[in-house]
């Protein structure tokens, strides 16, 4: 409708505006982005609502003696709850179980780690891209096409050694207890129903008898052998079950306590999986990083203990809202880059992007996904390269670690600064907030103004610089940009 411009009283107001954020949605044009959805996020969160800008990283640990090419997180011998980096020539081992925080930051080796070096001529690379896993109280480190490297635990101390076949390894961290073992060259592997999970080769899933880190060839299973379709990774799922991650199809597999009872089903064959280690899981849900986009699996197990339901498809990716950013992930180097995990109701994806420098050497932002508001909350920007993601115990909770392969390990959501690994010195997070277009409930529908207002509130002592734009027809004209601060 449109209101006169003379008169004794004063016309009707209109008003549009939201109330509180959800989420972001870059992908649409900003005219047609529902209410509390912005256009876009930069170092943000939405928490109740309430848009703030995210916390800081506390710099752990410099220093080291990179590259590192993965991280785990691993209970010693004693159940001390470690931090594993995997460096070329040796691992760190990072104690984060600390009940209070130390006086002086960051920690130096001997007062917070150790480092386990490797045997004469045995090395890690970036090629070998290798996947740390801790089973049957024993850790392994994958080297793709290189035999396994195995922490063995005895009286003189932690040492790693090369897996010979057969070889000796122990049952216990810190015992002198051992099983033989026959674990083949494999990029990746996992514990699911007491038995280790081994990829043999593109097409063969390899299984060790139950309790043990002894395979048996009765135990291999074939995949769709031979169709073209190479397995890129395997994860637990749901108990007693693994998905089967395919380049171009996903598979679950069900009964691995009792593997004769065991049956491969068909989830999909829309997508497969991109990186190897985006996949991360929470309840019933997974989310990774597909050939199509970021997408999401929810499974409902039938009565046949076999099928899964498909909801988050190629149709319509998590990733959907935030499109145009997916677009910019460099996919070619994705496939070693990225990694993604599970903290605090939230999906992290680190992930190289071309928008930003040094995509080709690593990872150069983090793409947040709120499992409470079921949006996308930001796209985060750090001043160190997050190439790794790992939750680990710290102060006595749960939380999410980073690290550098140069050799810098922070705590996420910490301070009120970031912690540059250039510098070494402490920068201001800038969170940029990008709001929708308000056409005051109807888009179509040209209307005539005397006088305009905004408003905003903001908590506390915080504060903000803001920038708004008016757009007008006949005439045709934009008021240029004008900025307020706070």
């Amino acid at each position: 409708m449109r209101y006169g411009t003379h008169g004794n009283l004063d016309d009707q107001s209109v008003r549009d505006g939201d109330e509180g954020f959800l989420g972001f949605a870059s992908r649409l044009d900003p005219g047609i982005i529902k209410e509390s959805y912005a256009a876009k996020a930069t170092n943000m969160r939405f928490d109740r609502g309430v848009a703030i800008v995210r916390k800081g990283t506390q710099v752990l640990q410099t220093g080291l003696s990179g590259p590192f090419h993965a991280i785990g997180e691993i209970i010693d011998g004693s159940n001390n709850v470690k931090v594993a980096l995997v460096g070329e020539s040796s691992t760190h081992l990072w104690e984060g179980d600390i009940l209070d925080l130390p006086a002086t930051l960051p920690f130096v080796l001997g007062s917070g780690g150790s480092t386990l070096d490797y045997p004469a001529g045995e090395t890690v690379t970036a090629a070998d891209r290798p996947f740390i896993v801790q089973a049957m109280n024993s850790i392994i480190i994958f080297r793709g096409d290189k035999t396994p490297l195995v922490l063995e635990g005895h009286s003189g101390g932690l040492q790693f050694t090369p897996l010979q076949l057969p070889s000796v390894l122990p049952f216990a961290l810190g015992q002198d207890a051992f099983s033989t073992s026959t674990i083949p060259a494999s990029p990746m592997g996992v514990e699911v129903g007491g038995r280790l999970v081994v990829i043999k080769d593109n097409y063969t899933l390899a299984f060790s008898n139950s309790g043990t880190l002894v395979l048996d060839a009765i135990n291999e299973f074939p995949v769709n052998l031979g169709d073209n379709d190479p397995i890129v990774a395997v994860s637990p799922y749901q108990e007693d079950k693994i998905l089967i991650w395919k380049e171009r199809s996903i598979h679950i597999m069900t009964n691995i306590s009792t593997l004769s009872d065991s049956v491969i089903s068909e989830v999909t064959r829309q997508h497969g999986l991109q990186a190897r280690d985006s996949v991360a899981q929470v309840g019933d849900q997974v989310f990774y990083l597909s050939t199509s986009g970021i997408s999401a699996l929810t499974g409902s197990v039938g009565s046949d203990g076999t099928s899964i339901r498909v909801v988050k498809v190629v149709d319509d990716p998590l990733s959907a809202p935030i499109d145009d950013l997916v677009a910019k992930i460099d996919m070619k180097w994705s496939r070693s880059y990225a990694r993604g995990c599970y903290h605090d109701n939230r999906y992290y994806l680190a992930v190289p992007m071309t928008d930003l420098p040094d995509h080709t050497s690593g990872n150069n932002a983090v793409l947040v996904y709120s499992m409470l508001n079921h949006a996308w909350e930001s796209r985060d920007t750090l001043k160190l390269n997050p190439d790794m993601l790992v939750p680990a115990m710290y102060g006595g909770q749960r939380r999410l670690m980073l690290a550098q392969r140069s050799g810098t390990l922070v705590l996420a959501d910490q301070d009120s600064t970031d912690y540059n690994s250039a510098t070494t010195g402490n920068d201001t997070i800038v969170g940029t907030l990008k709001t929708r277009r308000y056409h005051h409930n109807n888009r179509g529908e040209l209307k005539r103004y005397r006088v305009g207002a905004f408003n905003w509130e903001t908590l506390g002592d915080s504060s903000a610089t803001i920038s708004y734009k008016v757009t007008t027809n006949d005439p045709d004209t934009e008021m240029s940009s004008r900025t307020v601060s706070t």
